[in-house]
């Protein structure tokens, strides 16, 4: 077992939300073009691969955490890093999107 600020339970409730996030986001890239057709389905599966490769790899992290698989801690606290990135690039894709979509639509800007 690794040592991490996280209890174990948390972290494993973490693993399988994100798992399960991960198989929601494929699904959602999968049927994008028939959710949204054109551009709009594509701005939707580039959004679904952003948060869907955020899942896994949120996923992956706990599960290496929780499993003895002997992954040096140095090793897991850049991947920590990495991953508090991937979040941001997910939390700033969804602004944009607001912005893009909700925004320009109160203010009538094309």
């Amino acid at each position: 077992m690794t040592v991490t600020s996280d209890v174990l339970w948390v972290r494993a409730i973490v693993a399988v939300m994100a798992w399960i996030n991960f198989g929601l986001w494929l699904w959602i890239w999968r049927h994008a073009y028939a959710a949204r057709p054109g551009v709009a389905g594509l701005l939707l599966r580039g959004r679904a691969v952003t948060f869907a490769s955020y899942c896994l790899n949120t996923a992956l992290m706990s599960t290496a955490i929780i499993l003895p698989l002997g992954v040096p801690v140095e090793a897991l606290v850049v991947w920590r890093n990495i991953t508090r990135l991937h979040a941001q690039l997910g939390l700033s894709i969804v602004a944009i999107d607001i912005l893009l979509n909700e925004v320009s639509k109160r203010f009538k800007v094309s």
